[in-house]
């Protein structure tokens, strides 16, 4: 059902979210990358992405990027969805208090990607708002990623999107 799909999701989220605190970053297994027979789509760059940000930035261009692993041929569809679920998740397990960020403050792209299986990802332009982020700002953009024809790597479906302002312009590197 569509619960118990939704309540595995957050348990495999907070399972790597776990496996991320302890110094693992992103997608690393091979299984995951490339190597399964399998097609699935995935996010190689999941987890907390923090963006930092100057201290006088008024928007930030993010890119995350989609990726089709398997040796199958065929194409994949993918989308982005906002997932505050996946935000509760990785705040449970951390300790942390992040907000998911209004939905005035970032543009998604509309139109879905088609991804081969050449081993190329695809990468999705973000574009941030952060007029109104000061430092010391809990907002993050919870973003994971749909098919509607291929399996999604449920260890690598969601980026963090952290943006990050300096107090000041030396500060930020």
């Amino acid at each position: 059902s569509s619960a118990e799909k939704t309540t595995m999701k957050k348990i495999i989220f907070l399972a790597i979210a776990a496996l991320a605190a302890a110094g693992f970053a992103g997608c690393t297994n091979s299984d995951e990358v490339g190597y399964d027979i399998e097609p699935k789509v995935l996010l190689p760059n999941s987890g907390l992405q923090k963006i930092i940000l100057t201290a006088s930035a008024t928007d930030a261009d993010c890119e995350v990027w989609i990726y089709r692993s398997g040796y199958r041929d065929g194409v994949s569809t993918a989308s982005l969805h906002v997932d505050t679920e996946a935000l509760d998740a990785y705040n449970q397990i951390f300790g942390t208090a992040y907000i998911a960020m209004p939905e005035e403050y970032y543009e998604l792209p509309d139109a879905p990607v088609r991804l081969g299986n050449d081993g190329r990802p695809h990468k999705m332009e973000i574009r941030l708002d952060v007029s109104e982020i000061g430092a010391g700002s809990l907002y993050v953009l919870p973003l994971s990623v749909d098919s509607p024809d291929t399996p999604v790597s449920e260890s690598c479906a969601t980026v963090l999107l952290f943006p990050v302002r300096s107090v000041t312009d030396e500060n930020a590197e």
